[in-house]
């Protein structure tokens, strides 16, 4: 298993385990995507130890609420005769 690392601080241990657990050739992309993976899962593990988390429900109540809001943007520009634009950047 991998080394934890702090968010924005990538221990050299880990990035030597990920090396150590490829074949001699490997696909660049995969390997930078391991590591990004690597980085995102310590940060919402130190999230979650720093108490900075919200409940699933809180969650969805916020995330249903503003998807109302941009389909309900989008009926208007419908009826306005403009362009419907989803930002779902706001979403994630």
């Amino acid at each position: 298993m991998f080394t934890i690392c702090t968010f924005n601080q990538m221990k050299k241990t880990a990035v030597i385990e990920l090396l150590n657990s490829l074949e001699d050739e490997f696909d660049l992309r995969e390997f930078i995507q391991s590591l990004v993976f690597i980085e995102k899962v310590a940060k919402g593990l130190k999230d979650v130890a720093d108490g900075k988390v919200k409940d699933l429900k809180e969650a969805k109540s916020k995330y249903n609420a503003e998807f109302v809001s941009m389909i309900l943007q989008g009926e208007e520009d419908l009826k306005a005769g403009k362009g419907v634009k989803l930002n779902i950047d706001k979403l994630f």
